[in-house]
């Protein structure tokens, strides 16, 4: 996979997802995180070296921590959201938590 593309380890038992297609929005993704130099390796054949600095750069933080730094500059990433963190409405009796569940399997 290339680097601007990928899922990091964040703390907190936390992720980021990158999706910085675009070479402008991977430019300011790199210049956010003090990366300038990986700029031009954006589709290199061997991104093994850009992910490792960018693996590096994403552990220092949580995800929510990363997302309130970055999420608003035109970086294109996000928090990974897990069923267990997020607050996604499900209903507290059991019965209507059953029929979410069987629903999302449908889908």
């Amino acid at each position: 996979g290339f680097a601007c593309y990928h899922v990091y380890p964040a703390t907190a038992d936390s992720y980021v997802a990158v999706g910085a297609l675009e070479p402008g929005v991977w430019a300011n993704l790199c210049r956010e995180l003090g990366c300038e130099d990986l700029i031009p390796h954006q589709f290199s054949p061997d991104q093994g070296p850009a992910i490792a600095v960018l693996t590096a750069k994403f552990a220092a933080v949580t995800a929510g921590q990363w997302f309130e730094r970055l999420g608003e500059q035109d970086c294109c990433l996000t928090p990974v959201r897990t069923l267990q963190r997020c607050n996604c409405g499900l209903p507290r009796d059991a019965n209507a938590r059953r029929e979410a569940r069987a629903m999302a399997r449908r889908a």
